[in-house]
């Protein structure tokens, strides 16, 4: 996807690290190894490093409860705009050795449309 003129990638990236500090690493970690038994890595996570982004976005607008070895991450589709989601997606596909393509904020908008109508929670 192509960016919007006049939006600054490394603007982009640090406003990403930003919303990373204040939403993620209190269980994440500032390193994104996580808490062994409780909370997972980001750091070489297959979901993070998917070149489809369609599950990572599912995750972070819904939560996750599926991993009895992890505590439940909340959803943050109340909390976060599609470009505050893709700022944070951006930060982690691009640190801690992750090296996955950008996700654009359109693109975290049609996720989350299809999550809304799927679970017709709007």
């Amino acid at each position: 996807e192509e960016r919007s003129a006049g939006e600054d990638p490394s603007a982009h990236l640090a406003q990403g690290r930003k919303l990373y500090a204040q939403n993620c690493a209190a269980c994440h970690q500032e390193n994104g190894k996580g808490l062994e038994g409780a909370f997972p890595p980001l750091a070489g996570s297959p979901i993070v490093n998917d070149a489809d982004p369609d599950f990572m976005v599912r995750v972070i607008l819904q939560g996750y409860d599926a991993r009895s070895e992890y505590g439940q991450m909340p959803g943050f589709a109340a909390l976060l705009s599609d470009e505050e989601i893709s700022a944070i997606i951006n930060h982690e596909r691009t640190n801690w050795g992750n090296n996955a393509p950008a996700v654009s904020a359109e693109e975290v908008k049609k996720i989350r449309e299809a999550v809304m109508n799927e679970s017709n929670l709007q």
